[in-house]
């Protein structure tokens, strides 16, 4: 991990040392699930968007998948950057409205960290793969 950015190592120590971080049904916690999406983004995206943030969007919850609408201070536009959604077993991140899995080296890191921290078997991950936009 000695290539990784700062932000990218900041997210995988606090996804490890956050204690117990998951409920004990076997599904990542929301703040595990708000590390993905940061990981997923990437931090040269996040830093070039001022006053960036990533909050929680309980409205139109889909079951199994946490959700975040991501924002930022856009003086000239829309502030929307986002909206995500992080399978709650598979820790798969999507990108909602086009309906796509998110994927990169730091994420894919971060996942497996996860699955073994957490003991998320293959089989249990292939058992809950779904997309969000798939009701």
């Amino acid at each position: 991990m000695a290539h990784s950015h700062p932000f990218i190592a900041t997210a995988l120590a606090l996804a490890l040392c956050a204690g117990p971080a998951r409920p004990a049904d076997g599904r990542v916690s929301e703040a595990e699930a708000r590390n993905l999406v940061l990981a997923a983004i990437g931090p040269k995206v996040v830093d070039a968007m001022p006053g960036f943030t990533l909050e929680r969007n309980d409205h139109a919850r889909v079951l199994g998948f946490f959700e975040f609408d991501a924002t930022f201070k856009n003086p000239r536009g829309s502030p929307i950057a986002g909206f995500y959604a992080v399978n709650e077993v598979t820790a798969d991140v999507w990108q909602l409205v086009i309906c796509r899995k998110l994927t990169s080296a730091e994420l894919r890191e971060l996942q497996v960290r996860l699955y073994r921290q957490h003991n998320i078997t293959r089989r249990e991950r292939l058992r809950a793969a779904r997309a969000p936009c798939e009701r």
